[in-house]
């Protein structure tokens, strides 16, 4: 990745953790500004790492699609001391991959995703119901 192309992915994931994360309460007590910068440092490139294998090659059916958000529920485990039910929910996990593949839609490099999340104020501009 270039300069900016990096520069617009780190914003890309500020806003999906802040969207993802924002109301979720997924923390433990007394976890570490270090800790959870980790967690989402290893979060991201485990997701960065699904959506090349899976979804840059084009379209990725629903169950796949579930499959996948399951995926990074599981992956989640691995921080089990951290997070609240030693697991993202499965809710979180969605949030997380379908806000960045919305980005990454946006952006051109994949086709629409299954799960496509669009905000209200722009279903409503597009007359979707």
């Amino acid at each position: 990745m270039n300069a900016k192309q990096e520069f617009t992915n780190n914003q890309i994931w500020v806003l999906t953790f802040r969207g993802a994360f924002q109301r979720a309460g997924i923390y433990s007590s007394d976890v570490s500004n270090t800790q959870k910068t980790q967690f989402k440092f290893k979060l991201r490139g485990f997701v960065e790492n699904l959506v090349e294998a899976e979804y840059l090659k084009g379209a990725v059916s629903e169950q796949n699609h579930l499959h996948n958000i399951k995926e990074v529920q599981s992956y989640s485990q691995n921080f089990n001391s951290i997070l609240i039910n030693s697991e993202l929910n499965f809710g979180v996990s969605q949030k997380i991959l379908n806000l960045y593949l919305k980005h990454q839609w946006c952006l051109g490099r994949i086709p629409e995703p299954p799960h496509f999340p669009m905000d209200r104020i722009i279903q409503i501009k597009l007359g979707c119901n």
